[in-house]
């Protein structure tokens, strides 16, 4: 949008007639956006794999494969000019907070909640949040949500697809994606509804609004970091953890009432799949950004609380062009000391070695171009987690047994948990998590993935179809995961630790294919964009913005 100077009347005393400023609508575009490679290209090639167990049973026919609608990629519907590409606006918070690292430190004397934390299985990802302020790069961030493909939910590179899987959630945040209780079923106890109702007056009463002031993140701890009664005070701070650092929801500055039930549970030292819940509330938030785009182009900019974090170290993590900018262990803790203190022996508690997110915080890496890097498969790394740099800890989740030709196989053993951990993050399913309207489920699709796990990729079957909430919630609870997957008489396959995945010959046609669907869309565009009239009436959706100075200066 532009603005437009007119004359106007001089004012009584004056001698120079004064200018006003009249707003003339003009449509946005991202200053940031440049188109990649022209489309997908070939994969590299490699010896394809003809071994069944190390492609998985969730494999189809060529014949009757199914491939996803292009339209259900923001990239192609900008190149076929049926959009214009406008600003995304990340509002996921940034930078630490003093008086966040100051409440952590004192709650963690208490030997009593730590204890509890641990129990949660939250303590480490509690003690990440500390010290996991990140540099955004925001050019970078907008190409890649562009990438994110509607039905697979998977990026579309220029030689495969990949994924934010179970796995990474639980590397990159500590986020354990197995827990001991079902979170579709919380019912608290008249003593923890108390808690409740406190947590409610301090976030300004049942009926308050999300973005008012009261439940604003920084009203929130000078309410309740000093509050009487231990545990709505412990309630409170695992609550403020989760509606920064797990959960992020519009407005992303405020506290999340949805998280009150799930925050005195958790307090408590009771754990949950949060891994799961995190994951596919990602999931949801990057499919919702796909359609604000289309509804906000070409007049109106879009909000999103996408977790970039995650995204940022999952770029990072799997680039071979980010190693030499991340951190070593000295300068972490050199960091740590100067900009976040050593309060209370904060260092002390990493004796292990540093959590892999640490040797990127602050990393400003603006020479990498990401998609052009991503769409190259030479520079994009595997298994990043397997060998981790000295000084630096990623405790090994999965299965290790004796391999031979690059892997192992067996039938699933009934009371194995590494097993019951690994399986959940390579099989098809579907994922709960919070949504607006309560709890929802949506597509887990790790066997469109496979090498990212180290195993074959051969041509993908469709979405799996949906289960009951008990099928659903089963291969993610502790005591009902074992059972969940001896009855299902699964065969397991681990590959060894280094081992990368190969194509087989019917993946390499089914991408081909893919290539033809995508180049015929595009060729059957536009020249120009189509630009139409702005509705005069106004749209609901509060993460579209539409012109402001502020905008134009950010964008």
């Amino acid at each position: 949008m532009l603005c437009k100077t007119t004359k106007t009347d001089t004012s009584a005393g004056s001698s120079r007639p004064r200018k006003r400023q009249v707003l003339v609508i003009r449509p946005l575009c991202d200053p940031w956006y440049s188109a990649t490679n022209p489309l997908p290209k070939r994969p590299l090639p490699r010896a394809s794999s003809s071994t069944k167990l190390l492609c998985g049973l969730d494999t189809y026919n060529l014949t009757v494969a199914w491939f996803p609608p292009p339209s259900g990629l923001m990239e192609l519907c900008i190149r076929r000019r049926e959009l214009l590409a406008v600003p995304i606006d990340f509002m996921s918070p940034c930078g630490h907070s003093q008086s966040w690292n100051d409440w952590v430190d004192k709650e963690l004397q208490d030997d009593e909640f730590v204890s509890c934390l641990r129990r949660a299985d939250i303590y480490s990802a509690v003690l990440l949040s500390r010290g996991s302020d990140m540099y955004h790069d925001i050019q970078g961030l907008r190409q890649l949500v562009r990438c994110w493909n509607l039905a697979t939910h998977t990026f579309f590179l220029a030689w495969g697809a990949v994924t934010i899987t179970l796995k990474d959630i639980e590397r990159i945040l500590l986020l354990p994606y197995l827990g001991d209780n079902d979170p579709t079923a919380i019912n608290l106890t008249v003593e923890e509804t108390r808690w409740e109702d406190a947590l409610y007056l301090g976030f300004g009463s049942r009926e308050a609004s999300p973005g008012g002031q009261k439940a604003r993140l920084n009203y929130w701890i000078q309410h309740f970091q000093n509050h009487p009664t231990c545990w709505v005070r412990r309630s409170a701070f695992v609550v403020y953890w989760l509606s920064r650092y797990a959960f992020d929801e519009t407005p992303s500055y405020s506290i999340k009432p949805f998280l009150f039930e799930l925050g005195i549970k958790l307090a408590q030292g009771m754990s949950y799949p949060l891994g799961a819940l995190c994951l596919g509330n990602l999931y949801i938030h990057l499919n919702r950004l796909h359609d604000d785009e289309v509804e906000g182009s070409p007049y109106h900019a879009v909000e999103s609380s996408v977790n970039v974090t995650l995204l940022q170290v999952f770029v990072m993590e799997h680039l071979r062009s980010f190693a030499s900018h991340a951190k070593t262990p000295k300068v972490v803790r050199d960091r740590v000391l100067r900009s976040l203190g050593n309060g209370k022996g904060f260092l002390s508690k990493f004796s292990g070695g540093f959590l892999i997110l640490f040797k990127w915080v602050g990393v400003k890496a603006s020479k990498v171009s990401w998609i052009d890097d991503l769409d190259d498969e030479l520079k994009f790394v595997w298994r990043p987690y397997v060998k981790v740099k000295e000084g630096f800890a990623c405790p090994n989740i999965f299965p290790t047994t004796p391999f031979k030709d690059g892997y192992s196989s067996c039938f699933f053993k009934d009371g194995n948990l590494k097993f019951c951990t690994f399986l959940p993050a390579i099989t098809p399913a579907w994922l709960p998590t919070f949504g607006e309207n309560g709890m929802e489920t949506i597509h887990y699709n790790p066997h469109r993935v496979r090498r990212q796990f180290g195993l074959d990729q051969d041509v993908p079957s469709t979405n799996v179809v949906v289960f009951d909430c008990d099928t659903v919630i089963a291969p993610l609870i502790v005591i009902r995961a074992s059972k969940y997957w001896f009855d299902l008489s699964v065969r397991v396959t681990i590959p060894a630790d280094m081992r990368v995945g190969n194509l087989t010959s019917h993946m390499y046609r089914y991408w081909d294919r893919l290539n033809e669907a995508f180049a015929k869309y595009v060729k059957s565009g536009y020249n120009t964009v189509s630009i139409s009239k702005m509705l005069k009436i106004p749209l609901t959706n509060p993460r579209l913005k539409p012109y402001s100075l502020s905008l134009t200066t950010y964008s």
